[in-house]
């Protein structure tokens, strides 16, 4: 179990958890590949910006999609596996690292296993992360290629995957935007948007 779970995390993690399997998970076909490929959209309220979900439990099977924003994944306690289209590959996420992904790339979450496992998902709109988050992290060139790969290629398979050491702010700040989310107030994308901006810039950090 991850070190940062105190009582007021574990609480906000168990109520994001419930939550999980109620959010309007829309996978659909779509009409602009030709393909048939599952696309899954903004789960989120129409208000949000930003949004956390959490999976709490030992058993996850999505199916293969695309989505239509960007992501991090974090494996908070216990690994997962996810498939990636790009040479049709399985890639193990053990606790403590993350994945960041695009909007459009080939994506699925599979855990199956008596372990309870905890992957924290921060959500951003594509628009919103273009507008107010990209010029934040342009000075890593890498990350900054990383993000505007979607402006010309909507279908590109590319993800980031690296181990946070366990001295990272990443794991406080991360708590915290668990904890603000799951005690939403009317002023929750205010309080959390610049958070996840502060965590974005962490990550870019730490994948240098």
């Amino acid at each position: 179990m991850y070190k940062y779970m105190d009582q007021e995390i574990l609480l906000a993690l168990e109520t994001l958890g419930q939550e999980f399997p109620r959010l309007n998970w829309d996978f659909r076909p779509d009409p602009a590949s030709g393909s048939g490929e599952l696309v899954s959209y903004w789960p989120g309220e129409s208000s949000e910006e930003v949004m956390v979900n959490v999976f709490k439990g030992n058993f996850i099977q999505e199916p293969f999609h695309r989505q239509d924003f960007f992501f991090i994944h974090f494996a908070y306690q216990e690994s997962y596996e996810t498939l990636s289209v790009k040479n049709h590959s399985r890639i193990c996420v053990p606790e403590g690292s993350c994945c960041i992904g695009q909007p459009y790339n080939g994506y699925a979450a599979r855990r199956v296993s008596d372990k309870e496992c905890i992957i924290i998902g921060i959500l951003i709109r594509r628009d919103t992360f273009i507008r107010e988050y990209l010029q934040s992290l342009s000075a890593d060139t890498a990350m900054l290629r990383f993000f505007l790969e979607p402006q010309k290629n909507r279908y590109s398979e590319e993800f980031l995957h690296f181990t946070i050491p366990d001295d990272s702010p990443v794991w406080k700040l991360l708590g915290l935007i668990v904890w603000e989310y799951a005690n939403k107030t009317e002023h929750i994308q205010k309080i959390i948007k610049p958070m996840v901006m502060a965590i974005s810039m962490y990550l870019s950090a730490e994948y240098k």
